[in-house]
């Protein structure tokens, strides 16, 4: 009986063990102005298949590739601009097209030319949610 909790007391141990290197294994970088990232706000967060991180900000879009922050707004050059500064939602699809809402409407980065386009609406309106369809 006695072999019995000391081996239950063993897994127990080695499991807490376990649990606790877990959790110190993980590693937490706190970004600011001073690495790069110039905005306060962030109103989505996506991550796309190349290993990009995107942040969605009242102030624009930013990309974050590991090491280096680059925004993108309207006042961008055409290749590199964002209708609307106001990022809502991004959503990457499974071609891995990066969809963005905007307070001002729909635009569409297309990572194999790096380049932006607007989705054409009737009306400009807020995107505050995209998903996939039946099937995407």
């Amino acid at each position: 009986m006695k072999h019995f909790w000391n081996t239950k007391l063993a897994i127990i141990f080695f499991i807490v063990g376990l649990f606790s290197y877990t959790i110190s294994a993980q590693k937490i970088t706190r970004f600011s102005n001073k690495e790069g990232f110039n905005q306060n706000t962030i109103n989505t967060i996506s991550k796309d298949k190349y290993g990009f991180l995107w942040f969605g900000t009242p102030n624009g879009l930013i990309r974050y590739d590991g090491y280096d922050f680059k925004t993108f707004s309207s006042q961008a050059n055409y290749k590199e601009r964002v209708e609307s500064t106001n990022v809502k939602f991004l959503f990457n699809d499974d071609n891995g097209v990066l969809w963005i809402g905007t307070n001002l409407g729909l635009n569409v980065y297309i990572p194999r030319i790096e380049k932006f386009y607007k989705v054409p609406l009737n009306k400009s309106i807020s995107v505050d949610l995209i998903k996939a369809g039946p099937g995407g």
